[in-house]
């Protein structure tokens, strides 16, 4: 009766995601919370150099603010990959639409797709923590 019941794990196929040859046109994103606190992480494909800004809140409306200011210092990336919620919202998307930049979304059943932004969230954590 347990195995009738118990959640499957997804078996997606890992997206492959090249190494750019410009630094910042692929960017991937994640939240991360530390402490009561949540923070935008953003990570460079070509570089590996990782952003993280305090958020007020994880609405759409303030992680667009926060990416524009991440955009406003290293340029709009063509592409950003990200979680799906709030990344796939309807401001998001507009905001993705008038800056000229595509959003890919990772698998809701699988977050590993967005591995980089994944791992660039725990390194960031590991640094608050010895901080």
């Amino acid at each position: 009766v347990c195995q009738q019941f118990q959640r499957s794990k997804t078996n997606e196929p890992l997206q492959n995601h090249d190494v750019p040859t410009l630094p910042f046109y692929k960017v991937g994103a994640d939240i991360a919370e530390f402490e009561g606190t949540s923070y935008l992480v953003v990570v460079d494909y070509y570089s590996r150099w990782i952003e993280a800004l305090k958020l007020s809140n994880k609405n759409s409306n303030a992680i667009v603010c926060k990416l524009k200011e991440t955009f406003s210092r290293y340029g709009i990336p063509a592409i950003l990959v990200a979680d799906n919620m709030p990344f796939n919202s309807v401001e998001m998307k507009n905001f993705a639409k008038k800056w000229n930049f595509e959003i890919v979304t990772s698998s809701p059943h699988y977050p590993k797709g967005n591995g980089l932004a994944e791992k660039a969230v725990g390194i960031f954590k590991n640094m608050l923590k010895k901080s």
